[in-house]
C-alpha cells in the first residue's frame, strides 16, 4: 500500500491525501 502512495512532496494531490489518511489509520 505504501508503494501506491506518492512522495511527500506530492501530498498536494487528492490521491496523496487519501493515501496519507489510510497510512495514519494503520498507525
Amino acid at each position: 500500500m505504501g508503494k501506491d502512495c506518492p512522495d511527500k512532496h506530492k501530498r498536494n494531490n487528492q490521491q496523496s491525501s487519501l493515501c496519507f489518511k489510510m497510512r495514519r489509520n494503520r498507525s
